[in-house]
């Protein structure tokens, strides 16, 4: 008998090893697409935001619809809240309050 003999590893095993490595490329790239879908959510809102932004300072940004409303507020201040909505769904809401003397500060 060979002295070499029994070392290695068996078929099964190999096969069991490449089950688990397959396993984990597998999950590790789920999770990677989790991360950019996230990611571009996260890029989507902060443009949505950004635009809403824009508006407040009386810059319409082109390829968004925004809604103004201003509402009287306390001490003769106004509250200007802006909705947007632009390309791929996006959409954003802020408010701002302006108060006296207002100049031409107002949206």
């Amino acid at each position: 008998m060979n002295g070499n003999a029994g070392r290695g590893f068996s078929l099964a095993e190999c096969l069991i090893a490449l089950l688990i490595l397959s396993l984990s490329v597998l999950l590790l790239s789920q999770y990677h697409q989790q991360l950019v879908n996230s990611y571009q959510r996260q890029w989507a809102q902060r443009e949505a935001v950004r635009a809403a932004a824009q508006v407040l300072a009386g810059k319409t940004p082109a390829g968004w619809r925004s809604d103004i409303r201003r509402q009287p507020a306390a001490n003769g201040c106004l509250r200007v809240t802006v909705h947007t909505e632009g390309p791929l769904r996006r959409e954003a809401t802020l408010q701002q309050l302006f108060c006296p003397p207002f100049g031409d500060r107002l949206p």
